[in-house]
């Protein structure tokens, strides 16, 4: 035993101080007392009374002296070392619930079912549950063991990657914080295949968190077994390849791609031995499914849905009379474009714009004699752009010669000869894009309302693309001449012109609507979003599931698409773990200091209370 005041010692004086005062006798009284009094008592009535009336007294005595005993006593501020279970109190539960934990290990039993049974069967004191998804979950934090086990009983497999190693440094935070002084007390127990993707290193966040003093468990549950999946796609707006790897011995499998517009088809592919295998398909609009038709180890990985839900084609007019093959070519090049190509006077219905009744999604001015243009053209035209019809006029020598009506989003000069052309705001349609030069431009001021995005490289930096809204409508500025410019022979040129026609009809890439499993999003406002688990609401969704989510009306996919995830015959990445089989979680005994200041404070408490019922008992008061 310990004593971190020893001065505290000299208490003791005031117990020697109430002995001394209780063996002092007073000076005898005399009282003088009427004898009748003794004759109505018998002498065994008056032996008892006095009997009981001096254990009385002596017992106030012996409380007096336990509570002043108990008092000094405290003031030494004693401590006692004391034996514990240091994983009694708490437990934290870090489980694995990505992809590759529904791989079937027997009839009817996952690795998350086995999972699940071993931290049933291993919860100790107040309990918190962490999932290891790809951004790792608190589910549960100090709980009991039974609310515990019915947290556990509704956990599914998340179709995400693992992120073990931040899960445990969240586990570490959450004991840390229980501890005293900082001090840990309680078990991690980490259940996992440990086929680990993301986030730190867990054998390495298991040496600092049992560094802290922590007591880490890993248990491992995983078992080998063959697996077909697919691993990866990509995907345009005019082919889509999805990449199917076997995880096993060399095969053949069959496959079904279904879409909702185009019907099905069965495609037969032979995988070899570990093998990855590439199916690719023409990109067809709305929602297009690819699935195994065989069930392996993991089915979450046999199926794949694809969402695309721009327009199958869009069709652009071209007012000219000089065609650009160039713009034309760069226009259709990825093939869901049709350009209808007009030379004034003649030019087709606007409102209409094909045989199917439906109006032209963008109209383009390029390289027209103003002379042939019939004086309702230009009317039609702005009509059809402020009620949204985006509206593209590019370079020619007798721009400043035409009345455009205020649908031009610059204001011409003159032409100039000869000059470099930069980004000056990258967006989707102007980044990674080098314009290169041209050898004609014009000298030209912006609107006010306009939006330059490039300009060229002289004094007064003119605007080469520019871009401004007029009512429901866009207005875009292009002013390279094609012809006398490097830019139409680069790489980037069909890049700009397929970016600004997916901007002017408000569709973003393909791939933003196909998403892989673990994607968090979020957004500025509220969101009504339509899950395959259900509807939620609010600013942050998690695509942790497989399937279909309908946000802003449109169509969004989730797969897991991740190779590591897939691969169920890859060996624990860890070298400490137990086996899920045979696992107990054993007492771990450590010593730690108690302090008895507060037992002896608590002591003494009750015997003053006691001390003052005696008092009141005897009467004296």
């Amino acid at each position: 035993m310990l004593f971190d005041n020893p001065l505290g010692w000299y208490s003791f004086i005031a117990v020697g101080v109430l002995v001394i005062s209780y063996l002092i006798k007073p000076k005898p009284l005399d009282i003088k007392i009427p004898s009748v009094r003794f004759l109505m008592h018998e002498k065994g009535t008056r032996q008892k009374s006095t009997f009981f009336q001096r254990f009385i007294t002596n017992l106030l005595f012996l409380l007096q002296l336990l509570a002043l005993g108990a008092l000094a006593f405290a003031t030494t501020l004693p401590i006692i070392s004391m034996t514990y279970d240091s994983t009694g109190e708490h437990t934290v539960i870090v489980l694995d619930v990505s992809n590759s934990m529904n791989t079937e290990v027997s009839a009817g039993q996952t690795r998350l079912d086995k999972a699940k049974n071993i931290a049933e069967n291993n919860l100790k004191g107040q309990v918190s549950i962490i999932l290891a998804e790809t951004v790792p979950l608190l589910v549960l934090e100090d709980e009991s063991t039974s609310q515990a086990k019915s947290v556990l009983a509704q956990l599914t497999p998340k179709h995400t990657s693992t992120n073990i190693g931040d899960a445990m440094i969240l586990a570490g935070d959450l004991l840390s914080a229980k501890g005293d002084n900082n001090k840990a007390s309680g078990r991690i127990l980490v259940i996992s295949d440990f086929v680990w993707t993301d986030g730190a290193d867990p054998e390495v966040m298991k040496q600092v968190l049992e560094a802290r003093g922590m007591v880490v468990d890993f248990v491992n549950i995983g078992k080998a077994k063959e697996n077909v999946g697919f691993v990866d796609f990509k995907i345009d707006t005019t082919e889509t390849t999805v990449f199917l790897k076997n995880y096993g011995r060399e095969k053949t499998v069959s496959l079904l791609l279904k879409n909702e517009m185009e019907g099905q088809k069965t495609i037969t592919r032979t995988l070899l031995e570990e093998g990855i295998e590439p199916i690719t398909f023409p990109t067809m609009g709305g929602i297009t499914r690819l699935e195994l038709k065989d069930d392996d180890a993991l089915t979450d990985d046999n199926a794949v849905y694809l969402s695309n839900p721009k327009k199958t084609k869009i069709r652009i007019l071209m007012m000219t009379n000089k065609p650009n093959k160039f713009m034309v070519n760069a226009l259709t090049a990825l093939g869901d474009t049709e350009v209808t190509v007009a030379e004034p006077p003649i030019v087709p219905d606007i409102d209409s714009g094909s045989e199917e009744g439906e109006g032209f999604d963008i109209i383009i001015y390029s390289e027209v004699d103003h002379k042939k243009i019939l004086p309702g053209t230009m009317k039609e035209i702005k009509q059809a752009v402020e009620q949204g019809t985006p509206f593209i006029v590019t370079f020619q020598e007798s721009l400043n010669q035409i009345d455009f009506d205020g649908l031009l989003a610059i204001s011409p000069d003159i032409v100039h000869e000869g000059a470099g052309v930069k980004t000056v705001i990258q967006n989707q349609f102007t980044k990674d894009v080098d314009f290169g030069t041209t050898e004609k431009y014009y000298k030209a001021k912006a609107d006010n309302t306009s939006l330059v995005l490039a300009v060229a490289n002289d004094e007064q930096e003119s605007p080469i693309v520019a871009i401004k809204q007029f009512k429901d409508g866009k207005i875009v500025y292009y002013g390279m001449d094609d012809l006398k410019s490097s830019f139409k022979n680069s790489p980037g040129y069909p890049i700009f012109w397929n970016g600004l026609k997916n901007f002017l009809i408000g569709v973003d890439d393909i791939t933003n609507f196909n998403h892989r499993g673990g994607t968090v999003l979020t957004f500025e406002m509220d969101k009504h979003i339509e899950t395959p688990y259900g509807v939620v609401q609010g600013k942050r969704v998690v695509l942790d599931t497989n399937g279909i989510y309908l946000i802003d009306g449109k169509q969004h996919t989730v797969n897991t698409w991740n190779e590591k995830e897939s691969n169920t015959l890859a060996e624990a990445a860890v070298n400490e773990a137990k086996k899920g089989d045979t696992y107990r979680a054993e007492e771990v005994l450590r010593e730690r200091e108690v302090s008895l200041e507060m037992i002896l404070l608590i002591i003494a408490s009750v015997i003053i209370a006691a001390e003052l019922l005696y008092t009141k008992f005897r009467g004296d008061f």
